[in-house]
């Protein structure tokens, strides 16, 4: 691994977590309310159960619905776009480094990400949902029971 490599991997890996970490907070406040906030005042839940129902929803957000994916996107522009912005890519270019050799690190960490996604999703993920749906069925859906 050279120095290019923990350079951009680093600063994609950085942007990745603070792009994922925005695409959370904006869907769970989102869903929060305008899905939950009149169920959470009606039948008094406490926020350790609210804390828990959004920590078993998150997953399905990131995996099913390609949020890491769009968010590894994001990442990669980011740091690429400001790369060359600041002439980093002229400067690589230069000092005689390929585009395929630039490219070679965001690849890898996709396909580091691809790798743990499929792991997590069939490993965690199972029991994320099952959780996700007994707090469903306990708390918030009181209502179709009465």
């Amino acid at each position: 691994m050279t120095t290019i490599d923990r350079y951009l991997g680093s600063r994609i890996v950085a942007t990745l977590l603070k792009t994922l970490i925005a695409f959370a907070l904006l869907y769970v406040l989102v869903d929060f309310l305008t899905a939950r906030q009149r169920e959470v005042e009606k039948y008094d839940i406490p926020w350790s159960i609210i804390l828990a129902y959004y920590a078993n929803l998150l997953p399905t957000f990131i995996f099913n619905f390609q949020a890491l994916a769009l968010s590894l996107l994001v990442a990669t522009l980011f740091v690429l776009g400001k790369a060359s912005q600041d002439s980093e890519i002229t400067a690589l270019r230069a000092g005689g480094v390929s585009l395929a050799r630039i490219a070679r690190t965001p690849a890898l960490i996709a396909l580091a990400l691809a790798l743990f996604a499929f792991a997590f999703e069939n490993y965690i993920g199972p029991r994320c949902a099952e959780t996700y749906n007994e707090l469903m069925r306990e708390h918030f859906k009181r209502a179709e029971q009465e």
